[in-house]
């Protein structure tokens, strides 16, 4: 009985970069605007709470598993500074006429790929699985409900803001008839830089 319920321990997880305070309202208004102008209701609009940075998508696993890999979290990006990236535009993805998302895009700096890399390095040395997808920095704003092409106009337009990178986290997500929701387990802080 105690071995059936160990293996049910298991939840789907994600590493992500929190996006918080002025950063969160500024996309979240942003988000707004669109969704005034969506009348035909074609997009699924993210929660500003659930704005996130996914470094790396897990799937499904298991609580030791998570324990272990903070443990490797923690070593890898404590040698990382802090640091700020800024917003790239806000558009669709894929930029064609069938898109599938409503994104605030991120400049892929140095700074941000190398953390990336060290979480995927993280997440391999752990024994997870790691997503064959190319890094594509972003917030998702909002999702489209279907495959056509969309009314809702969405030009590809600068943002005027930037996201500090002090720490990130391993989320928990959890779906349920509202969508999805997450939920922080455990975090891991970057170095701060000597003033």
């Amino acid at each position: 009985m105690i071995l059936t319920w160990w293996l049910f321990l298991k939840f789907r997880a994600f590493v992500g970069l929190p996006v918080a305070g002025v950063c969160r309202e500024h996309l979240a208004r942003a988000a707004d605007s669109l969704r005034y102008r969506d009348k035909k209701e074609e997009v699924r609009w993210t929660e500003p709470d659930n704005y996130h940075v996914t470094l790396a998508f897990l799937a499904d696993i298991h609580v030791a598993d998570a324990d272990r890999l903070m443990t490797l979290l923690r070593a890898e990006v404590e040698a990382c500074q802090t640091f700020t990236v800024a917003f790239s535009h806000l558009g669709y993805f894929p930029a064609n006429a069938r898109p599938h998302m409503v994104l605030a895009h991120l400049e892929q700096t140095p700074q941000l790929v190398a953390l990336h890399q060290r979480v995927l390095r993280a997440v391999r040395d752990c024994g997870l699985h790691v997503e064959k997808r190319s890094f594509l920095p972003h917030v998702t704003l909002g999702r489209l409900r279907g495959r056509r092409s969309p009314w809702l106009e969405v030009p590809p337009e600068p943002l005027a803001l930037a996201l500090e990178v002090r720490c990130l986290h391993l989320y928990r997500s959890d779906r349920d008839h509202n969508g999805a929701r997450y939920r922080v387990i455990h975090s891991a802080g970057l170095s701060e830089a000597s003033r």
